[in-house]
């Protein structure tokens, strides 16, 4: 073994426990948690999506003015980039308010 290096793992990698298999999932940890909400709250929102579609179908999204729309014969190229840009920014809005403190 290299001496420059020997004993330094330890340093760069510190003890963690390793969970295999099951316990990672029985395992209760902050960060679990986190993201079981996180993944709950997705199917909600996403259900949530799904139910409203007919009416959400017709809001202006995806026809706002800078969304880029190339039609030619056998083609169409549909670029949403006012609209992403929109979503983002609710988006960031959304979770920078849900987790200031």
């Amino acid at each position: 073994m290299n001496p420059d290096i020997a004993g330094k793992s330890e340093l760069i990698f510190p003890e963690k426990p390793v969970y295999t298999g099951w316990k990672l999932f029985v395992e209760n940890d902050e960060s679990g948690i986190l993201m079981q909400r996180l993944l709950i709250l997705s199917g909600i929102l996403l259900l949530l999506a799904g139910l409203l579609w007919p009416w959400l179908s017709k809001l202006p999204f995806g026809r706002l003015p800078g969304d880029i729309v190339i039609e030619r014969e056998n083609f169409r190229l549909y670029f949403p980039l006012t609209t992403g840009l929109l979503v983002s920014l609710v988006l960031s809005f959304l979770l920078w308010w849900w987790t200031r403190k």
